[in-house]
């Protein structure tokens, strides 16, 4: 029995043959996976791609990342885990260079769901056959078609839809054609190697090219019958056959290179008729050389075999593009980029010399030279690079110079300022401590701008991933931390990533004060578990003296069930045994939830809390890094360094690598380690609590203004925060209620950052609810006064603002209607007659028409039998009088007001405009001549406007003429 996962018709003939099978039985399943979402797409930049990769990610979701070699899996696990250690998902390596017992210990993770993702080589997939997994993604090409059919089939076997996505670089099969010539297939037959390259080839072809992927594998392993089944139908779901051919999370924009494209192709074509290749093939060579002739006479003695309507095409070609635009330089990597994109195929010239190719036109490739298609391809750095003008280039390569400068004077002198303990002698110790660090921080700053202007290279960008120096790079970091400290532009994206906006504009602070208190933190602790600023007497301190003259100190926190925390021994001064009761309380607070708290809970510290600081400076930070974090903190996401400066001075720094590596410390240095350590981890706690307490400030104030014209709590995930940056990089913060009908407030300003955009839409939006405040504030007291006022004459007990409740009812046109109930009375019900714009208007217009009716209704019986119908109007007003008297010399009986009708017109501008009919006199009507801003001005001109048509009219038996 031979067995295969996957393989083409001449290897099966191959197995038959080596086995000596005779009329074998032959059983294979459908190749064709239809649950299978194939995409591929360009490789950006190391960066970019990793961002993309973990975007895809989605918790929950088992992902294997496969890539050709072992030293780039280490690379990607790295980068990955950094960037998904927010989210909680782990992240593992599988390949051959792993040990062995590592190698077990990460496949039984994987299969227990212990590692969600798992970066590995080929070296993984052999005997696995788990059926939930949900992606496969190739950073880089496969060797084969066989090795990318069969990864890919790891996925989704349970037949849920699962997602395949290939990222590849134009170089990619440089990697295996180099491979493939050295001594690891040296001993391979030369038919072997030809199939592997031809296979190799064709894997290219189907990720660069624009055809659909599940035909080209089908093609391959030429399933015919299945490949006319999905030809005729629309099962396929890859990136092609749903039209986004190339597109994958993010992909940058591409360009069209129509007129660049079309002399790179039509000069292939032309190299094609040569006699050396006529019939096989253009080698890149001609190619090139035809593109970059200099001499036209020239020129056409070379091509005098070819047809003249091709030579000419590509003089003209030429002369299309500017000169810097046909250069070699440019020429090859434009050749390389129609490579990569599927427009050119690569072929073995010789059977006898594997080395050598030859090009040719792919169908596509054909289709632009005939239809003139466009060729929108994504431009590589180098070709940015070409394409620049010479001042441009001249600035880059200063910047680059300058950056190189800097790059070579840090890493000489941070041996000398960033120098471990292991090594604390050396002959060019500054003697200004303070001018060192400035100058640190210089370097730092400017090494970060001149990096990202010189990224625009690919040697520049890899060096800013790796050599952006900060006050922690470049050093070793003690024992005690087992961890490197990582450069800030490795861990940025890892903050970005975050959904906690406020600690994304949390900076470095390496200038902390270098005094230390923990009261102060207790204060912090204490504000999170009461959602408010403490005050002094939310915490006491009593100390209680002994017959020895000793001390112990009792801290009591009345507004947190009135808890206590106090030390086990006495000490011999105040400060020390307030110090220990400190320690308990923020031990006890940071390590138990609330609710574990019973009331009046009297805490003793443990003795060996007693002076003992050190067993709660790393749970302190890990717990206020924690607020800020969608998962548990690990002691790896923190890392120490510790710097001796030139007078025996320690100084250390906390590198918080979860939160992009943002740094701080002290400004001045200790003659202990220790408190160092515990000086700089205070000023980090320091700057986590109060940005999570300014943030909580807001927020709360916030909601609390919503709460007034809410019939219920909100809580903060009933407010939505969104943001919009303009292309001067401000930023407007966009706060929506959707229990509020989607109401929206933001910003009047631009601000820089995100944080100063949503405190300035926070406090704009508390401005505009207060203007609009609900009945029960102290705007409308003398109105709700009124209201019980007028209650207390149908009721027989005094009444409270409980027994009204407002109601609102949003029409579709967003005008207000305000619903006053009064369950005491029966349920009876009051409304404003006419919808408002605005809630409080609504509301002062429901209390006014109920109080009216409250004071005309002699009993609760009339009160509901008056507000089931209108209330008639008291008297007629001077100009409902006028237009009455004017009506009354054309009608043969007294008009009443019943016989005059109103109706309103409101226009894109929301001014009014009021339309008077008249159906005793034939409908005629009157109406304002210009719109009013409010309803009662429209009646009013209306009205005057009517009066003068009238007196205009002739008298009753003449002819009426209404213009």
């Amino acid at each position: 029995m031979a067995l295969s996962a996957s393989m083409t018709e001449d290897i099966r003939r191959d197995i038959s043959d080596q086995l000596c099978l005779r009329d074998p039985f032959v059983s294979t399943l459908p190749y064709f996976r239809p649950n299978l979402d194939i995409a591929c797409t360009h490789k950006e930049g190391f960066k970019k791609d990793m961002a993309r990769i973990a975007e895809a990610i989605k918790p929950g979701e088992l992902t294997i990342v496969y890539v050709p070699q072992p030293s780039t899996a280490v690379k990607v696990a790295a980068k990955l885990e950094s960037l998904l250690q927010d989210r909680g998902i782990q992240v593992g390596v599988y390949t051959g260079a792993t040990e062995k017992g590592e190698r077990e210990r990460v496949q039984t993770a994987f299969d227990r769901d212990e590692l969600q993702v798992l970066v590995a080589t080929v070296a993984f997939g052999m005997g696995i056959d788990k059926p939930d997994v949900r992606n496969i993604i190739h950073y880089g090409l496969p060797k084969c078609m066989e090795d990318f059919h069969q990864q890919i089939g790891r996925a989704g076997r349970d037949g849920l839809p699962s997602r395949c996505d290939t990222l590849f670089g134009n170089s990619d099969w440089k990697l295996w054609f180099s491979r493939y010539f050295t001594q690891e297939y040296k001993h391979w037959d030369k038919e072997d190697l030809k199939r592997h390259l031809e296979s190799t080839e064709h894997l290219h072809q189907l990720v660069a090219g624009h055809g659909c992927r599940q035909q080209a594998i089908l093609a391959y392993f030429g399933r015919t019958v299945e490949l006319e089944v999905l030809k005729s139908s629309r099962l396929c779901r890859c990136d092609v056959c749903l039209g986004r051919c190339g597109a994958w999370l993010g992909t940058s924009e591409r360009r069209d290179f129509f007129r660049e494209a079309r002399l790179v192709l039509e000069a292939v074509r032309v190299a094609q008729e040569l006699p050396k290749g006529k019939g096989k093939g253009a080698s890149k060579e001609t190619v090139l050389r035809l593109m970059n002739w200099q001499s036209k006479s020239r020129l056409g003695d070379v091509t005098s075999r070819i047809p003249k309507a091709l030579v000419n095409n590509l003089k003209v070609f030429r002369d299309e593009l500017p000169g810097a635009r046909r250069t070699q330089s440019y020429a090859s990597e434009m050749f390389d980029m129609l490579y990569g994109d599927g427009y050119l195929t690569r072929q073995i010239s010789s059977a006898e010399n594997l080395r050598c190719f030859v090009w040719r036109l792919t169908d596509f490739g054909e289709s632009v030279l005939i239809l003139g298609q466009p060729v929108p391809l994504l431009p590589t750095s180098k070709l940015r690079k070409l394409e620049m003008e010479p001042h441009e280039k001249n600035e880059l390569a200063q910047t680059q110079a300058e950056y190189k400068k800097l790059k070579k004077e840090a890493f000489k002198v941070m041996p000398c300022y960033l120098r471990e303990l292991t090594n604390p002698t050396s002959t060019e110790a500054p003697s200004d401590e303070y001018a060192m660090w400035e100058r640190l921080m210089s370097m730092s700053d400017s090494m970060k701008g001149l990096a990202a202007v010189a990224n625009m290279t690919d040697r520049a960008d890899e060096d800013s991933q790796a050599t952006v120096i900060t006050a922690g790079a470049q050093i070793q970091v003690a024992a005690e931390t087992n961890a490197l400290t990582e450069p800030c532009a490795e861990s940025g994206l890892a903050a970005s990533s975050s959904s906690f906006v406020s600690v994304t504009n949390l900076c470095s602070d390496l200038n902390g004060p270098p005094a230390y208190n923990f009261l102060d933190i207790l204060y912090a602790v204490l504000g999170h578990n009461l959602q408010r600023t403490p005050e002094s007497q939310d915490v006491v301190l009593e100390y209680i003296t002994d017959a020895e003259n000793l001390n112990r100190c009792v801290l009591h926190l009345p507004s947190l069930q009135g808890l206590k925390f106090s030390s086990s021994r006495a000490h011999a001064k105040q400060c020390a045994a307030r110090k220990s009761a400190i320690l308990a309380a923020l031990q006890a607070l940071i390590a138990m939830p609330l609710s574990n708290f019973r009331t009046g809970m009297h805490i003793t510290a443990a003795t060996r809390m007693q002076s003992r600081t050190d067993l709660l400076e790393i749970p302190l930070l890990l717990w206020c890094m924690a607020k800020h974090m969608q998962r548990h903190p690990r002691r790896e996401d923190v890392s120490f360094a510790y710097f001796l400066d030139s007078g025996q001075g320690y100084r250390c720094v906390v590198t918080l690598r979860t939160f992009g590596g943002i740094q701080f410390s002290t400004n001045r240095a200790f003659k202990m380690k220790s408190d160092a350590k515990l000086c700089a981890i205070l000023h980090a706690c320091r700057a986590l609590l109060s940005l999570l307490r300014t943030t909580v400030k807001h927020i709360s104030r916030l909601l609390a203004c919503l709460a007034k014209h809410t019939q219920h709590v909100l809580r903060q995930e009933d407010v939505e925060f969104r943001y919009s940056v303009d292309s001067r990089q401000a930023y407007r913060c966009i706060i929506s209620v959707p229990a509020l009908g989607g109401l929206q407030f933001s910003n009047p300003s631009l601000q820089k950052t995100k944080s100063n955009a949503k405190a300035l839409a926070i406090r704009h939006a508390c401005t505009v609810l207060d203007a609009r405040s609900s009945p029960g504030s102290s705007a409308n007291t003398k109105k709700m006064s009124r209201l019980l006022a007028c209650l207390a004459k149908h009721m027989q007990c005094p009444p409270q603002e409980e027994d009204v409740k407002f109601t609102y009812v949003l029409d579709s046109n967003r005008f207000y209607r305000c619903v006053i109930t009064v369950p005491a009375l029966g349920g009876v019900q009051f409304s404003n007659p006419t919808p408002q714009t605005y809630r409080s208007t609504a509301t002062v217009l429901s209390i006014n028409r109920a109080c009216t009716l409250l004071a005309a209704a002699p009993n609760i019986e009339a009160l509901h039998l008056s507000n089931s119908h209108p209330v008639p109007a008291k008297a007629r007003t001077i100009l409902m009088s006028g237009l009455l008297e004017c009506l009354e010399k054309h009608m043969q009986r007294t008009p009443v007001e019943e016989d005059v009708e109103f109706s309103y017109v409101i226009d894109s501008s929301r001014a009014y405009r009021c339309v008077i009919s008249v159906p005793a006199l034939g409908g005629l009507q009157f109406s304002n001549e210009k719109p009013q801003r409010q309803k009662c001005e429209a009646k009013k001109y209306a009205i005057r406007s009517a009066c003068r048509g009238i007196k205009k009219m002739p008298s009753p038996g003449k002819e009426v003429q209404v213009a």
